[in-house]
């Protein structure tokens, strides 16, 4: 169960995530994260477009690069970032020398019960898949394409897109692949690759 007080950690690039809000503290209307990304990591979540959530980043600590719309911008410790529905985007990720740690705020315009659970779920999996050779291509999403579709099946139950591909190919990849991937038993949230994100002992 992923609620308040998880840990996971990104196999691929080492960030830290921690939950500080789930869908208990905010009635299924969004979720809050600490984020700690190591120096000079790649972003942990490819380019991508929320059509309803509204998100702001509360840098802590530490120097940051973030893209919107397609635009680079840098942060420091202190600022907040925006980013708001149907703007593509790539949450912060560490160019400096030091840890850097962040707070992500989600705010959704109504209760969407499942929406953080599920969402965080596929994090959490493409995570743990990192921790497996030959799983991930280099945007850090599933060579296989019926994970991938179901996976996108599972974002855009929210309305949340990959940036890199038309809304409308992925709603139809969904509503022919994903439905396959469902009938095949592949899971768009895998406990087992959960597991594999999980913090070991000193982590």
């Amino acid at each position: 169960m992923i609620e308040r007080g998880t840990i996971a950690i990104n196999r691929l690039t080492g960030s830290r995530w921690e939950v500080l809000e789930g869908a208990a503290e905010t009635g299924s209307c969004g979720f809050s994260i600490k984020i700690t990304c190591q120096p000079r990591a790649a972003p942990d979540v490819s380019e991508h477009v929320h059509l309803d959530w509204d998100e702001t980043f509360e840098i802590l600590s530490g120097h940051a690069t973030y893209s919107l719309q397609g635009e680079a911008y840098t942060a420091v410790a202190g600022d907040t970032l925006e980013m708001p529905p149907r703007q593509s985007h790539v949450h912060p990720w560490n160019d400096g020398d030091e840890p850097l740690v962040y707070i992500q705020r989600a705010r959704f315009p109504a209760p969407q019960p499942g929406a953080f659970e599920e969402t965080f779920g596929v994090i959490l999996t493409l995570f743990g898949m990192a921790a497996k050779p030959g799983l991930l291509n280099r945007r850090g999403m599933p060579r296989d394409l019926l994970a991938f579709a179901a996976m996108g099946r599972a974002f855009g139950r929210y309305r949340n897109y990959d940036a890199a591909v038309p809304i409308l190919l992925q709603r139809a990849a969904s509503a022919t692949l994903g439905r396959l991937a469902e009938a095949r038993g592949i899971p768009a949230i895998n406990p087992a690759y959960i597991d594999l994100a999980r913090p070991g002992p000193g982590e």
